[in-house]
């Protein structure tokens, strides 16, 4: 009887044992599971991230582009402004030259003959 008792507790141990490793085996892998899908997630988010950087990148080069054509533009449109007052001034110029020739020559002309 003792024997027997003996043996049935070992079994019981043994099965508990068993039960107990499964359980941790179990544990084990669903906490690898989870260390997997929160790696997945990290490593998802963090290729959103450099989506979104390429992203902000792509459209601040956009704008560093459009900014440059819009200076460009502005610069041609001083010079065009530029040339255009040149242009004007110059004219004005020649009209004061003649005019200071017609006045110079007519006094001159009229002192030789007196």
């Amino acid at each position: 009887k003792k024997e027997e008792e003996e043996e049935e507790e070992e079994e019981e141990e043994e099965e508990d044992e068993e039960e107990k490793e499964e359980e941790e085996k179990k544990e084990g892998e669903e906490k690898k599971e989870e260390e997997e899908k929160k790696k997945e997630k990290k490593d998802k988010e963090k290729e959103e991230e450099e989506e979104e950087g390429k992203k902000k990148k792509k459209e601040k080069e956009k704008e560093e582009e459009e900014d440059k054509k819009k200076e460009k533009e502005e610069e041609e449109e001083e010079e065009e402004e530029k040339k255009k007052k040149k242009k004007k001034k110059k004219k004005k110029k020649k009209k004061k030259k003649k005019k200071k020739k017609k006045t110079t020559t007519t006094p001159t002309f009229t002192k030789c003959h007196a």
